[in-house]
């Protein structure tokens, strides 16, 4: 029984890094500010994978008391599966001003939101 129990508090050691490792293969985002209904600019990065698109993308949403560094060590393997990724700061978390809280629910972006993705998806 001690022996499984070591056994695993090894292998549990050994996983440890495993996030910093992820974070060192990080490309440098391309910053970008999305303009919610209200005025208030959203803080973001975007990752856009190698190769010429059109690519599938995704928009990374972080959990609360978090901002979108959070998602960093997720998003080498988005890329290397060739999709774009979008991490943003919502209100009051990360580099987002504003209150953290509001009207629930509340739009994200202003409704030409969709046409940002093709245009952050062309960006270089």
């Amino acid at each position: 029984m001690l022996a499984r129990l070591g056994l695993l508090l090894c292998a549990l050691v050994c996983l440890i890094p495993a996030p910093t490792l992820a974070q060192t293969n990080l490309p440098n985002p391309i910053p970008v500010a999305l303009e919610a209904d209200d005025g208030l600019t959203l803080s973001g990065d975007s990752y856009r994978p190698a190769g010429e698109g059109p690519f599938p993308a995704v928009l990374l949403l972080h959990m609360l008391n978090s901002d979108r560094s959070a998602w960093q060590p997720l998003v080498p393997a988005l890329l290397e599966q060739g999709i774009y990724v979008l991490a943003v700061d919502l209100r009051g978390h990360g580099m987002t001003g504003g209150a953290a809280i509001g009207p629930w629910p509340s739009p994200i972006v202003k409704p030409g939101w969709p046409g940002f993705w093709s245009r952050a998806k062309s960006a270089p």
